[in-house]
């Protein structure tokens, strides 16, 4: 899948069902930072669980200029790269609450991912899925 600035106009989050007709049962975790990991030599990536990138959207509509903490752990960067680029923090938050349904709907070992490009640098406020 081909990370992305922006859910298609048809997701509507909390109303399009996800691809699979099985629902979640249990508890969610409160919010929590993303995993820091090196996804190749050239860029650093961030995942989490698909139920932590839902409290992270939230997050994103409350606070838009802090929510990057917990995601890519500056939230100056965060902000000024997706403001930057025109998205509102809606714009990121359906972002996110799509990529999230897409791990749900592809299993348990799927999670949300948000990446720096080659070197490091930029932060490109896309995001994606990827397995463990």
């Amino acid at each position: 899948m081909r990370p992305t600035l922006l859910a298609p106009d048809w997701y509507v989050p909390r109303v399009t069902p996800f691809c699979s007709p099985v629902k979640e049962k249990g508890t969610r975790l409160m919010t929590a930072y993303w995993v820091t990991y090196e996804c190749n030599f050239y860029a650093t990536c961030w995942r989490t669980t698909p139920q932590n990138a839902d409290y992270s959207a939230k997050d994103c509509e409350n606070s838009y200029t802090t929510c990057g903490d917990k995601i890519i752990h500056d939230a100056g960067w965060f902000y000024s790269t997706c403001s930057g680029i025109g998205l509102s923090k809606y714009d990121v938050a359906r972002n996110i609450r799509y990529w999230a349904d897409r791990a749900r709907a592809n299993g348990t070992n799927w999670r949300v991912y948000t990446f720096t490009d080659s070197g490091g640098n930029p932060y490109g406020c896309r995001f994606s899925v990827t397995a463990l």
